[in-house]
């Protein structure tokens, strides 16, 4: 099984339509902002930052701070 398929198989993605979505990108490390891909190229991180200030915003609003 590739990385691509254990990806969908294990992994619920929730802000993707799984139905209609590409295959994943098969990540397999991370330096600073950039992600490094299984065919060794860098690509921006320019998604996760979003993720985690949606996440914040939620945490924040439950402890109220």
């Amino acid at each position: 099984m590739t990385l691509s398929q254990r990806d969908v198989a294990l992994i619920w993605h929730p802000y993707t339509q799984m139905l209609t979505a590409d295959a994943p990108i098969g990540i397999v490390k991370g330096e600073g902002a950039y992600l490094i891909n299984k065919k060794n190229e860098k690509l921006i991180d320019a998604i996760m930052d979003m993720r985690i200030h949606i996440l914040r915003k939620k945490c924040m609003r439950s402890y109220k701070l």
